[in-house]
């Protein structure tokens, strides 16, 4: 790990929460590529914490072992693309591009609500997000009918609901990432997603108040391909 004091000068691609097996901590963790190398294959876990200074002494080893904590297998599933119609003002004047995986993650702004309106094709039967504390402060809504519809998360997949604690610590609870409609599959096009609140405090590190960073979103759709792990389809040229 990589903890910056000062200005860094890793460039921040992203955010993802990871927890920590010896200790069973979760926490932010930020990803990015050293800007004095100038490669952008040079990856750099920039700090444990988020914002690093938070970072407690003997908190993360070398010799630690980090899981994913948003990324459970779910072979049923994969990621469909979407196109973003509409979004208020978000955190740091980001683009609301921002919220797809693999960006540095949204919020809004000053850390409230955040309204998103997004177009696909084909029906949709949920969504990924790994904002996992924030399903109080979520509507989601369907913009050819209206209605609020009702969702729920996933099970996490076998093999990844176990979590080793360290000594004296407690395993905290963990919740899949994923989300199903509860009316099932949605073939209107166009849903748009409403968090009353983005809470910096309940976003689990994904978002600090120095580098931006925030919750991600992607739309789920079943597939019939039983390879392990999430596939995002690909559009015809």
């Amino acid at each position: 790990m990589l903890p910056t004091t000062g200005r860094p000068r890793a460039v921040l691609l992203m955010t993802i929460r990871v927890r920590n097996l010896r200790t069973s901590s979760a926490h932010g963790l930020c990803v990015g590529y050293d800007r004095i190398l100038s490669q952008s294959t040079v990856l750099l876990l920039r700090c444990w914490c988020n914002p690093s200074e938070f970072m407690e002494h003997g908190s993360v080893l070398p010799e630690d072992i980090l899981i994913l904590e948003d990324y459970p297998v779910h072979g049923s599933l994969h990621m469909v693309e979407y196109g973003i119609t509409s979004c208020n003002s978000t955190g740091w004047g980001k683009s609301p591009e921002h919220i797809r995986l693999g960006k540095c993650g949204l919020v809004g702004d000053y850390w409230k609500e955040l309204c998103i309106e997004v177009s696909f094709e084909g029906p949709v039967v949920g969504f990924w997000t790994d904002a996992v504390d924030l399903d109080s402060e979520l509507t989601v809504i369907e913009r050819g009918t209206g209605c609020s519809l009702p969702f729920r998360r996933l099970a996490l997949a076998a093999g990844t609901q176990k979590v080793h604690a360290g000594a004296g610590s407690a395993a905290a609870s963990r919740v899949s990432a994923c989300c199903m409609f509860s009316s099932g599959s949605v073939h209107s096009g166009c849903l748009k997603f409403e968090w009353n609140s983005t809470d910096l405090h309940r976003l689990n590190g994904l978002s600090t108040n120095r580098d931006g960073g925030g919750l991600h979103l992607e739309l789920l759709a079943q597939t019939d391909l039983h390879a392990g792990g999430f596939q995002r389809q690909e559009k015809s040229i």
